[in-house]
């Protein structure tokens, strides 16, 4: 795939990945991060997690997801302080015919996992 192609592609998924957000939690103000200004930002601003979106053939699942957290650290670090958000990875496989629905992912750290689900069962029970 061409090189233009592939950042249309890339484009286009985070922009489903932001606007799927906003539909999930509205008003959380959920939005594309812009990489071409400079400075460490996610792929997808949104409260709460630092998302790395991957799409394509055969997607990286775990280096996707350590990718968010290596730029999540260094966003952090020039911050002075924790950010207070979750890496994840947001991954989308491309349909290997056309009447295939693509498999779309979601890859999050075993530890940031079970602290996200401690939380919802905690909030569940009061």
């Amino acid at each position: 795939m061409s090189g233009k192609r592939s950042r249309t592609k890339g484009a286009n998924w985070e922009r489903k990945v932001a606007n799927d957000f906003k539909e999930i939690m509205p008003g959380c103000g959920a939005r594309r991060g812009l990489q071409f200004q400079g400075g460490v930002v996610p792929d997808v601003d949104v409260v709460q997690f630092w998302p790395e979106c991957k799409v394509g053939k055969a997607p990286p699942l775990l280096p996707a997801l350590n990718q968010a957290r290596r730029d999540l650290k260094e966003a952090e670090d020039l911050a002075g302080s924790p950010l207070g958000r979750i890496p994840i990875a947001i991954v989308k496989r491309n349909a290997k015919s056309g009447h295939e629905k693509p498999e779309e992912v979601v890859v999050i750290g075993y530890s940031d996992f079970k602290e996200l689900i401690k939380e919802w069962w905690e909030r569940g029970q009061a």
